[in-house]
């Protein structure tokens, strides 16, 4: 190797060392801009679909493409909004006698708790006594002041004018993609060589139809099991089913430990009425569990997302600490995105290594 050739070679690696470092950096800084990107791919991937049935259904007297996806991404909205208009009050209206009778409901707790440390047998060694009675209380008449705190600050942000303008511009990048995506590919895939192109729209095709199927699925999912939740709820007498079933529907876009949390509160305030109450709801939502596991996943889902429970766990653990709660939601769509990646590695590797024993 000449002098000049090991020159440029170094020229070239520093140029990639420092190339990489900007991407790294620009990256880091923009995450937010890639999360809502990456959204609105997932909600384009949901709504291609039904676009693509309406054009091919009405054939030549089909509208144009973007005329079809407007009118697809209106009824989303009206339908989102219409479900808005139709819940949000109520659970409102639950909230506030929730907070009202929070107080309450402390009082009972630490009655309760009282009475379990005074009384005689192990329960009362495991309690320690009445001289733990003091954090208890404290705690109970803290609770209050904070959940009041806690709806305050989750109403303003839900309402935020930022919140909203994040929302729509998630909606009018995957309304673009969804009307654009043939002519984005057609115009990114040049830029690969061309005996790669073939595999980079496989793979691609692949993506969107995981990401389409996991969304379709996930809000489907949603519903379902939110319904269940109230339907059950409410048969047993639970106060507050609607705000309950509302946290069990959205709970349900976190996989695996989302559907064991929600269950949580929805104990807590069946205690509130009585033991044989709190019994019901963990029957209730174990058949829940069940018939999600067995019945309901395997028929709304099907193969749109193949993704191995470890391979969730770890995703969730790891979109958690990256990006917080949007991380434990997205972690799913991510790991299915980075799979057909791999499952395509896995399979050149394994057809290579057939070959050469060949």
């Amino acid at each position: 190797m000449t002098e000049t050739t090991a020159g440029r070679l170094l020229v070239r690696g520093l140029l990639l060392v420092v190339a990489a470092a900007v991407l790294l950096l620009l990256a880091t800084q923009l995450v937010s801009v890639f999360l809502r990107l990456f959204l609105a791919t997932i909600v384009a991937a949901a709504m291609t679909p039904p676009v693509d049935a309406v054009v091919s259904l009405l054939g030549r007297w089909a509208p144009p493409r973007a005329a079809a996806a407007l009118a697809a991404y209106l009824v989303l909205v009206l339908v989102l909004v219409g479900l808005g208009a139709l819940v949000v009050g109520p659970v409102v209206a639950e909230s506030r006698a929730f907070l009202e009778r929070l107080p309450s409901y402390s009082a009972a707790a630490v009655t309760a708790y009282h009475e379990a440390a005074e009384g005689a047998g192990p329960l009362r060694d495991l309690l320690g006594g009445t001289a733990t009675g003091f954090p208890v209380s404290a705690l109970a008449q803290q609770a209050p002041s904070v959940a009041n705190q806690a709806l305050s600050l989750v109403q303003y942000v839900v309402g935020a004018a930022f919140g909203a303008l994040n929302g729509l511009m998630v909606l009018l990048l995957a309304l673009y993609l969804t009307v654009d995506a043939p002519r984005i590919r057609d115009y990114l895939i040049v830029f690969l060589p061309s005996d790669r192109r073939a595999l980079a729209l496989r793979l691609g095709g692949e993506v969107v139809r995981r990401l389409g199927g996991w969304a379709r699925g996930q809000v489907l999912l949603c519903l379902v099991i939110g319904a269940m939740s109230w339907v059950g709820l409410t048969v047993l007498g639970i106060p507050y089913a609607l705000l309950l079933a509302l946290v069990a529907g959205l709970m349900e876009a976190v996989p695996t430990v989302g559907p064991v949390l929600s269950a949580i509160p929805a104990l807590a305030v069946a205690l509130t009425v009585s033991p044989w109450h709190a019994g019901a709801v963990v029957v209730l939502y174990v058949v829940i569990q069940q018939v999600e596991n067995y019945v309901v996943v395997p028929r709304v889902m099907s193969a749109a997302v193949s993704v191995h429970p470890l391979v969730v766990l770890v995703a969730l653990m790891v979109g958690g600490e990256l990006m917080g709660p949007a991380g434990v939601v997205l972690a799913v769509p991510l790991a299915a995105t980075l799979a057909v990646v791999v499952d395509e590695v896995r399979r050149g590797l394994v057809s290579r290594a057939e070959l050469g024993a060949g």
